[in-house]
């Protein structure tokens, strides 16, 4: 079966499709402008979020859970269970962003499959700020092809997750509590030891014993922060040492700590240290 994305632009809809990209390896986005008439899928791998964009059309719809009928606008949300067939007749031009996430993912990391049942969402179009600012935040997001924007992205895909439960009045419960001692050195270890390819967000959670919801919530309330935070603190901090020590090109240390590129190292460091690397190592060495 195919994924949401690769559905989009190997069949009809490609010529529509204005934009695309993958978001780490669990998830993807689209913006297209489609034409009114028979929009319907077949069946695809992803859970999808569908937003509609900048118009008001009516439409008739089926997302597995039966036929409903409206006049939709802009910002109406609608989601689609994994491996579900869709009826979707549109009166008018229109434009929409959609999200696909892999159901393997939330499979792993969802206690029981919450994509495939979230209640009445399932069968009409609905308003949520909270979910729409979430996927407006992963559109604009820079996708940077290291470990700490894997962990950011997966955080944010299941934080939306968590957001639809809720609405849909199906909450998974709060974790109580933070990490042992012995979880937070086993978790802390794994990501300070290979900070070029650090574990996911799922390989962290395994390591606990926790499922990836529990762990996310367990791990800020033990440390003060998210774990791509405090990823991107240990790549920071290694790199500070890396640029004291000696002339290693600024390229090779962003690749030594994970960085995808020289230039994404520099804004985080000059984020975090208020100078770029390069001024950095130049200060340290003419420093009495």
């Amino acid at each position: 079966m195919q994924r949401h994305l690769e559905h989009y632009l190997g069949g009809r809809f490609a010529p529509f499709v204005r934009s695309h990209r993958l978001i780490g390896g669990n998830g993807s986005l689209l913006e297209a402008a489609q034409p009114p008439g028979d929009m319907s899928d077949p069946p695809v791998a992803d859970f999808v979020l569908i937003e509609l964009l900048n118009v008001s059309t009516r439409a008739t719809v089926d997302f597995g859970a039966g036929r409903f009928f409206g006049q939709f606008a802009a910002g109406e949300l609608f989601v689609v269970p994994p491996a579900t067939a869709t009826r979707i007749l549109v009166e008018d031009p229109h434009s929409l962003r959609s999200l696909g996430i892999d159901a393997q993912f939330l499979r792993d990391n969802e206690p029981e499959d919450a994509a495939a049942d979230l209640g009445w969402l399932h069968s009409t179009g609905f308003r949520h700020e909270p979910v729409r600012l979430l996927l407006d935040g992963l559109w604009k997001s820079q996708v940077v092809p290291d470990a700490a924007s894997r962990l950011l992205h997966d955080q944010v895909l299941l934080l939306i997750m968590a957001e639809l439960r809720r609405l849909s009045g199906r909450p998974r419960p709060l974790p109580v509590g933070g990490l042992s001692p012995r979880q937070l050195r086993l978790v802390t270890d794994a990501m300070a030891a290979d900070l070029a390819s650090a574990p996911s967000l799922a390989d962290l959670a395994r390591l606990a014993g926790l499922s990836t919801f529990h762990f996310a919530r367990a791990f800020k309330r033990s440390l003060g922060m998210p774990p791509y935070h405090y990823l991107s603190q240990l790549r920071l901090e290694r790199a500070e040492h890396l640029l004291r020590q000696g002339s290693l090109p600024i390229e090779a240390v962003a690749q030594a700590v994970g960085f995808g590129s020289s230039q994404a190292f520099a804004r985080a460091f000059r984020s975090r240290y208020a100078v770029t690397p390069s001024a950095y190592r130049r200060n340290w060495k003419t420093e009495p």
